[in-house]
């Protein structure tokens, strides 16, 4: 009994001793997903699922949680009912969109094994932007985080993001337009991590999200995409879980 007493003791004197250089280590390497597990700890102010930033005027907060309320229903059409409930956090100025995401972006999702962390800027006050966002905290919640990480390319996770994003640009018929009827179509499989896209110039970069959203919706993700994440939860790779040989489009 004394020995049980005595180890259980060292257990939790370790734990307590290695969590503050597991945190400090994931603050170095990933400041701004760090600082979005954190944000409960934060000054901005909470209502709900979502954060805003302090200085948020009333007007802003009630347009954002409308569009949120508009994104799932968008998201909704697609999936069913949604599984996940992310945290959204709004930052009113670039010092604050700094410090929770990085730059380039109008939002940014953390996929993390806490849930997903959806941090949106001034200039991701659109619809279009939050039901991107959250299709990519919704497939994180249906095959969970190591599945994600280890398992799903960035090209296949941002074309399904995609599928709700009605934005103009990335539209199919300027895709079509803009690739001779899809005959000069970009090569975007060997993008299989966020990192790679650093590789790519900005306009690269949005005939990437175009093209994904094309390839995927080639694909026939409504009727694909439930048996897509079966195989996935049940051990296959993404090479047996994208071809379905036998399932017909």
């Amino acid at each position: 009994m004394k020995r049980t007493k005595k180890l259980f003791v060292r257990t939790t004197l370790l734990i307590f001793l290695i969590l503050p250089v597991l945190a400090f280590g994931h603050l170095l390497i990933l400041p701004q997903q760090t600082y979005s597990l954190l944000i409960h700890f934060s000054s901005f102010q909470k209502e709900g699922k979502l954060y805003f930033s302090p200085q948020t005027a009333m007007t802003t907060r009630t347009e954002v949680s409308g569009l949120v309320i508009e994104a799932r229903k968008r998201d909704e059409l697609f999936w069913g009912k949604l599984e996940s409930n992310p945290t959204f956090i709004y930052c009113d100025d670039t010092k604050s969109f700094e410090k929770y995401a990085h730059t380039g972006a109008p939002a940014v999702t953390h996929m993390t094994e806490f849930g997903s962390y959806i941090v949106i800027s001034r200039d991701g006050e659109d619809v279009d932007v939050i039901s991107h966002e959250w299709q990519h905290a919704e497939l994180l919640k249906r095959i969970g985080f190591l599945n994600w990480a280890l398992k799903i390319p960035s090209w296949f996770d941002e074309g399904l993001a995609m599928q709700t994003d009605q934005r103009p640009y990335y539209s199919i018929d300027s895709l079509k337009e803009k690739t001779n009827g899809f005959q000069n179509l970009m090569n975007i499989k060997n993008i299989r991590k966020g990192r790679d896209l650093g590789m790519l110039t900005k306009e690269q970069i949005l005939l990437f999200f175009s093209t994904a959203k094309y390839e995927l919706k080639q694909w026939n993700p409504e009727k694909r995409l439930s048996t897509f994440i079966s195989i996935i939860n049940d051990g296959g790779s993404f090479e047996e879980a994208w071809s379905q040989k036998n399932i017909r489009k």
